[in-house]
């Protein structure tokens, strides 16, 4: 039955009529072939609502759009930093970038995305691993690009950048084994996310790697934040064999350590050994200096200038879906070699 709202029709209602999904929609309306009794139902309902893919596609995205979207869980150090790189790198191509932060909250992340299709972007860079797939594919199907950071997320057509999370924390564990540490805890991160996973299993590759059994019971699943890192260290110190070196999966959890050391008289790395996954400036001036991974950000700025650059030109799907960023690792003195409890 024809509709008699005036709102025009969306790839969502049409999947919704058609009784598939979009991503099935999509491809259709993209010119890639769908099963014929497929085609006949996507048609039907193509008629029925009276869409104009043509029309929706040139609506959202022409020529003249010059803004890409950067959606982002907060605006800490390091987001704060991809942000002025990103807007530095793309002013020099012509783009501007509009910024929405979706503080990991699912209703301010979707109407973060209603914000950029309002606003046309021609592009859209994000880490949300929770995004509404519909959202993603409705976007990609209207021409709005899709690039991708931080976190893999599953959805098709889109551009991933991320950095190598799985060697540079290999890299970092390996260091304190050849120090003499066996003892060594992880704190993880949010373990649902692709990144801590990576992260954990360079832990474990290091330890495979040296012939010696993971501590499992060294692993200390949480979240981000400082807290977390403080919880962390309440829990091994409290062990029969507490840890004799620490891996932090991101800069907050590490902060969140350096306050109990600093409240529990333990000192670095006389007492603990401790590697961050993130480098901040502080970890510059502290005493001592925290040995750390650092995510350069200037390099994953240019990576997906890259992808959002070869995709315009190109006028097709990227030939390399993910582009992998080298992370430095740097050796400082909060790492040392093991020393034995007397007793």
């Amino acid at each position: 039955m024809p509709r008699t709202n005036k709102k025009p029709a969306t790839i969502t209602d049409v999947a919704i009529a058609a009784g598939m999904s979009i991503g099935t929609v999509s491809r259709y309306i993209n010119g890639y072939e769908v099963k014929p009794a497929n085609k006949e139902r996507i048609e039907r309902a193509i008629a029925d609502l009276s869409f104009s893919p043509n029309a929706l596609a040139s609506g959202m995205k022409s020529a003249d759009s010059r803004m890409v979207g950067l959606l982002v869980p907060d605006y800490d150090e390091f987001h704060a930093g991809l942000l002025g790189n990103l807007a530095t790198t793309l002013a020099q191509e012509g783009l501007v970038t509009l910024t929405y932060c979706h503080e990991s909250n699912s209703a301010v992340a979707k109407e973060a995305m209603r914000f950029f299709r309002t606003h046309r972007v021609r592009a859209l860079i994000m880490s949300w691993p929770d995004a509404d797939r519909n959202d993603i594919t409705e976007m990609i199907a209207q021409g709005v690009q899709i690039v991708t950071y931080d976190n893999i997320i599953d959805f098709a057509g889109g551009d991933r950048v991320v950095v190598n999370n799985r060697e540079a924390s290999f890299k970092a564990v390996s260091e304190l084994i050849r120090l003499g540490h066996t003892r060594i805890g992880a704190v993880t991160g949010d373990l649902r996310r692709w990144t801590a996973k990576e992260r954990l299993a360079g832990w474990r590759d290091a330890f495979e790697a040296a012939n010696i059994p993971a501590p499992e019971d060294l692993i200390f699943p949480c979240d981000w934040y400082r807290a977390d890192g403080h919880r962390a260290m309440e829990h091994f110190w409290k062990m029969d064999t507490p840890p004799s070196a620490i891996f932090a999966a991101n800069y907050q959890i590490s902060l969140g350590i350096l306050v109990f050391c600093q409240e529990n008289d333990i000192t670095l790395p006389d007492d603990l050994s401790l590697f961050s996954f993130d480098d901040v400036e502080a970890f510059h001036f502290s005493t001592p200096r925290v040995a750390a991974i650092g995510q350069p950000v200037h390099d994953i700025a240019q990576a997906i200038k890259a992808r959002l650059l070869e995709n315009n030109k190109a006028k097709r799907p990227a030939t390399t879906p993910i582009s992998v960023v080298d992370c430095a690792v740097h050796f400082r003195e909060s790492i040392g070699p093991y020393r034995p409890k007397s007793v």
